[in-house]
């Protein structure tokens, strides 16, 4: 499976969600995004994601890398995207319970998913998160 993830960092804070309780992994933080859908690139996947989780209309977006995290019941390749300009004003529908920009260092102390954790530490590494 691969999913596109985008990180938004509005002054020095990110935005992550609560996953819901009915959902695999209830109650976990995590960065949105979505499975790449059949004939659709992993840019074109962001892009729809974030306006059918948050509402905004992505403007620039810039790859960043992927990486493969595996879980009990599968693996799957993240290929995660910098936000850079979007129109509109971040609403979440219904994927999330919560959600909010946290600084940096209040994210490594979310209960985040397994594999976010390895992402946030390669964004440090690369300097788009800084402590």
């Amino acid at each position: 499976m691969i999913v596109s993830v985008g990180i938004i960092i509005q002054n020095g804070c990110v935005f992550v969600g609560k996953r819901k309780k009915h959902k695999l992994y209830p109650d976990y933080f995590e960065f949105p995004g979505g499975k790449v859908e059949m004939g659709e690139s992993d840019r074109e996947a962001i892009i729809r994601e974030l306006s059918e989780e948050l509402a905004i209309e992505v403007q620039e977006c810039s790859y960043l890398f992927e990486t493969i995290s595996h879980y009990k019941e599968f693996s799957v390749t993240l290929k995660l995207f910098h936000i850079t300009q979007f129109d509109g004003n971040i609403s979440p529908t219904d994927e999330y319970d919560e959600w909010d920009f946290f600084p940096i260092s209040h994210i490594k102390s979310l209960n985040l998913l397994p594999g976010n954790h390895e992402l946030v530490e390669k964004l440090l590494e690369m300097g788009i998160f800084y402590e």
